[in-house]
């Protein structure tokens, strides 16, 4: 975030002779108590400026003056009136470093005056995002063990009271070694602590076959992707259907992902996340018989097109979204703009959408979803002619810079939509070494965009934390908005270790830390001994929560209870530390939810509310109609299931919530045989049109039972209708509702 040290042409910095005044008592520097200032700087897009400053001392205002045309920071250094030492800057050394597994490495940090001169004896406190620094002051990192060529960006920090010197690090998987690479900046280099990259290296392995359990399927893509981060990596199976993954040790998802005729699944058997079962890996062992059979599926096909509807537009994403059956795929064009994706049967939302100069769009030429036109697939069939033609976008550009002007690599920059289920909703792009984004394929209208990156605090343009304060961004086909600049501010952290109920540490853990008192949320991994840190944390107070599968999630400090969290506050840029978790094994309950017919539904939703007990869980059908809601504390649940078009359903066969049979659970055991068989449901449908007889789109419907506990919703196509199904019977009360229209 930009503060007062940064001054905009407009009003704040005027050159040409014109001076600023800043007031002494401002907070305009980072120093120590009884700091007096001696000289200042000016700073435009990284570049020193010459320039000059009246009344240097001891006094009650200065004034500036310089050449720019531009937003210019105005550094300023101080001397110390106190007993402690100035520390104006810190630097850390070396500038580049090549890791082989277990070599220790030697960074030194050292701390420099206003005039230069090294300060000696200095303690120094550490920090980092790609990986943790243990009590003995060693380095650890799992990153980068994973495929060949994958790579993290992120940063060291040694610091002396409020001032840090800092070294940007990319981290580089090159078979078995971690290659590092700092990028330099002025008067950032890195820290004293002795490095090794450690040999933490485990793996999945397993076989893909054809349906009928023998046949293998060679060059299917099998990606890892973590249960607590956004990394992930991949491989393809051999001739044979074999593939073997290496990972750090952690929990995975685990998917196939293959190209027609077969469809795409989790392990296992599970058609999205909510489904899956989480594979553990512990390093350096591998974890195997992680297999597939993949069934053979109908298939939706089509071509994307430029505006011209003739030119193809190769490596766009497809994306297809179960409107009724939780299945979720993507496929990419081909250089003739073709495009192929083997589903299940079931009515999907079809979009292109792809980090491209094209502005994505669903099918059939809508850019929100309850524009869309739904796509039928039938196995073994084809669906043909799902086609795009997509127009270039606008464009969002600027750069990110850290407090101090220095430019920020691999910030994501996104953009976020003001009304939700727009086509671009969200688009993220990473900033280039100098600081630089360009966010491309936006339709025109108004956006929100904010910038992030791990240690630093989430921004909004221009200059606020919050999404309701956020200055809209305007886009115009065809064109650039330039100038959406961010200064991110270094925050605070939270750390600790997690444990199990042995005092095992735990690896591969998630934390969340939510804010109380601020709308802000960041999250972490558990690394091998247990450890985490929370980074990049405005100041406040926050809850604090870990939960890994299979365990019962827990709220600092020991509790269960969201409302019975003890606070955890966060000081900028300090660390609040031995913020600790035990995780205790939790029970589960398992079943089977059918149709009328017997014929198992898939994708259904199946949720466990605690009756006598807080805590609520939920997990969805997979392929056979099974599910397992796992993590649960000892106590009585309701349970209930839900799924498109079907009438939600309490166990034991009851609509009504006060008549559901309380689920025992009595960790770590299962319940199971809690099965459901879900009716067909009633539907109501109609037509929503304004006062002059014109069909209203989006408008939102909802019908709420009168005599029965029934609920169900909808939105109005491009014509104005409405479908909202899954109804049991009864008499209802049905409105409906849309932005500039009175009911």
């Amino acid at each position: 975030m930009r503060k007062v040290i940064a001054f905009t042409l407009v009003g704040l910095f005027i050159v040409s002779g014109v001076v600023g005044v800043l007031s002494a008592d401002q907070e305009i520097c980072k120093g120590n108590p009884g700091d007096k200032l001696a000289t200042a700087g000016f700073i435009q897009s990284g570049e020193t400026l010459s320039g000059s400053i009246d009344d240097v001392g001891e006094v009650d205002n200065y004034t500036f003056s310089a050449e720019a045309n531009d937003t210019v920071i105005i550094r300023l250094d101080t001397t110390s009136s106190g007993s402690n030492p100035q520390v104006l800057y810190i630097k850390v050394t070396p500038s580049l470093i090549n890791i082989q597994i277990g070599e220790p490495v030697q960074f030194t940090a050292r701390a420099y005056d206003n005039a230069g001169n090294e300060i000696a004896d200095l303690s120094f406190n550490w920090s980092t995002d790609v990986g943790f620094i243990d009590s003995s002051g060693y380095f650890h990192t799992t990153i980068g063990s994973g495929t060949t060529g994958s790579s993290t960006t992120g940063y060291v920090r040694a610091f002396y009271g409020s001032v840090y010197g800092e070294a940007r690090i990319k981290i580089v998987s090159i078979q078995d070694t971690r290659r590092i690479y700092e990028q330099p900046y002025p008067e950032h280099e890195m820290s004293q602590t002795s490095v090794f990259a450690s040999d933490v290296s485990g793996s999945i392995s397993g076989h893909i076959y054809q349906d009928d359990g023998v046949t293998p399927i060679a060059n299917i893509q099998v990606w890892a992707e973590s249960y607590c981060s956004d990394t992930y990596t991949h491989t393809h199976t051999a001739e044979d259907g074999s593939y073997s993954i290496t990972v750090p040790s952690g929990w995975y998802y685990v998917e196939a992902r293959p190209t027609p005729p077969y469809i795409g699944e989790y392990y296992n058997n599970a058609y999205n996340r909510n489904a899956a079962i989480p594979v553990f890996v512990t390093a350096p062992y591998d974890t195997s018989d992680i297999d597939f059979i993949l069934d053979v599926g109908g298939t939706i096909s089509g071509h994307v097109y430029q505006e011209d509807g003739f030119t193809p537009i190769p490596n766009m994403g497809v994306i297809i979204d179960g409107i009724n059956n939780g299945f979720g795929g993507s496929a990419t064009t081909e250089v003739d703009g073709s495009y192929s994706l083997a589903l299940p049967t079931g009515t999907y939302n079809v979009w292109a959408f792809g980090n491209s100069e094209y502005a994505a769009e669903f099918y059939d030429n809508a850019y929100y979803e309850y524009e869309a036109t739904p796509v039928s697939v039938t196995v073994p069939d084809d669906t043909p002619s799902i086609d795009f033609i997509l127009e270039r976008g606008g464009t969002i550009s600027g750069f990110v810079y850290d407090e101090a002007g220095m430019p920020l690599p691999g910030v994501v920059v996104s953009t976020d939509y003001p009304i939700s289920g727009h086509i671009s909703n969200f688009r993220g792009f990473r900033t280039a070494d100098d600081g630089s984004y360009t966010i491309t394929g936006l339709q025109p209208g108004n956006y929100k965009v904010q910038a992030y990156t791990t240690g630093y605090i989430d921004e909004y343009y221009d200059n606020v934390y919050e999404s309701s304060e956020a200055t809209p961004v305007q886009v115009t086909a065809h064109s650039d908005t330039p100038g959406i600049n961010f200064y991110l501010d270094f925050g605070g952290s939270i750390s600790g270790v997690v444990k199990d109920d042995s005092g095992s540490p735990m690896v591969g853990a998630r934390i969340d830390a939510f804010g109380i008192d601020i709308d802000y949320y960041a999250d972490s991994c558990t690394a091998d001994d247990g450890s985490y840190i929370v980074a990049g944390l405005r100041p406040g107070s926050y809850t604090v929560s870990a939960e890994a599968p299979g365990h019962v999630p827990e709220y600092y400090n020991n509790v269960y209870e969201h409302s019975e969290a003890t606070p955890v506050l966060v000081t900028v840029p300090s660390n609040t530390p031995n913020i600790d978790f035990s995780l205790e094994i939790g029970g589960s309950i398992s079943g089977v939810v059918t149709d009328d017919s017997d014929i198992p539904i898939i994708g259904a939703s199946v949720h466990a509310d605690g009756y006598d007990v807080g805590g609520y869980s939920y997990s969805q059908t997979r392929t056979d109609g099974s599910y397992t809601i796992t993590g649960l504390r000892s106590g009585n649940y309701r349970v209930y299931a839900s799924a498109s078009v079907y009438i939600d359903e309490y166990y034991d066969n009851v609509y009504d919530y006060s008549e559901a049979t309380p689920v025992l659970v009595v960790k770590p055991n299962n319940t199971s045989n809690i099965n459901f068989s879900l009716e067909l449901g009633g539907s109501i449908s109609g037509v929503v049109k304004d006062d002059s007889g014109n069909p209203i789109v989006g408008a939102w419907v909802d019908a709420s039972g009168i005599d029965i506990s029934g609920y169900g919703d909808d939105y109005t196509l491009n014509d104005g209708s409405y479908v909202i199904s899954g109804l049991p019977s009864g008499n209802y009360s049905v409105s409906a509702e849309a932005t500039g229209f009175i009911e």
